[in-house]
C-alpha cells in the first residue's frame, strides 16, 4: 500500500484482454518481457493524453476557451507530464482522474450544482486510488464551493462529494478496506 493500485490494477485489466490472462503474461514476460512493458507504457501515454483533453476542458469551462487551449497544450509539452506519461509508472495515470475532478471542481464554480459535485468527488477517489498525493485536490473542491458566487448546494454538495470521494477510492483500492490492518 506503499503505492496505491489502481493503475496497477487497470494494467491487469489491459493484460488480461492483451495475453489472455496470467498464463499468457507469464508466457509474454518469459519470450518478449518488451511487449509487456511496451504495453503499460502505452497505458500510461493514453491516459496522460486523455489528461490533456480533460484539463482542456476544465480550462475552458472555468475561464474560456483561450485559456483551456492554453492549459491543455502546456500540460501536453511540459517536461514531467510528458516524461512520465512514456513510462508504465502510476504519476502520468492520476493525471487523467485528476484533471476530471478539475473538471468538476469548475462546473461547481460555474454551476453550483450536485453534478460539479459528483464527478469532482469521484473522480478525486480514484485519482487518490492512483497516487495518494491528488489528495490535495480536496482543497481545490471546497475552494470552488466556498468561492462560487451561484447559490446552491455547498455543504450538502461538499457531502456528495466526500462520499462519492471515498466511494470512488474504495472502488479504485478495495483491499484499503478488506485488508485495513495491512493499509
Amino acid at each position: 500500500f506503499v503505492n496505491p493500485p489502481a493503475y496497477t490494477y487497470l494494467l491487469h485489466v489491459v493484460f488480461e484482454l492483451a495475453f489472455g490472462g496470467r498464463a499468457g503474461v507469464g508466457e509474454a514476460m518469459a519470450t518478449d518481457r518488451t511487449s509487456v512493458f511496451e504495453l503499460a507504457r502505452a497505458v500510461s501515454a493514453v491516459l496522460g493524453a486523455v489528461a490533456v483533453v480533460l484539463l482542456t476542458w476544465a480550462g475552458r469551462r472555468l475561464l474560456g476557451r483561450a485559456a483551456g487551449l492554453i492549459a491543455g497544450a502546456l500540460m501536453a509539452v511540459a517536461f514531467l507530464p510528458v516524461h512520465y506519461a512514456h513510462l508504465a509508472l502510476n504519476d502520468a495515470p492520476t493525471l487523467a482522474p485528476a484533471c476530471l475532478a478539475l473538471l468538476g471542481v469548475a462546473t461547481i464554480y460555474r454551476r453550483n450544482g450536485y453534478g460539479g459535485y459528483a464527478v469532482a468527488g469521484l473522480a478525486l477517489g480514484v485519482a487518490c486510488a492512483t497516487k495518494y498525493t491528488a489528495g490535495i485536490l480536496v482543497l481545490t473542491i471546497a475552494a470552488a464551493a466556498l468561492a462560487t458566487p451561484v447559490p446552491g448546494p455547498r455543504l450538502r454538495g461538499l457531502a456528495l462529494a466526500a462520499v462519492l470521494a471515498l466511494a470512488g477510492f474504495l472502488v479504485a483500492n478495495p483491499f484499503a478496506l478488506l485488508d485495513l490492518d495491512a493499509f
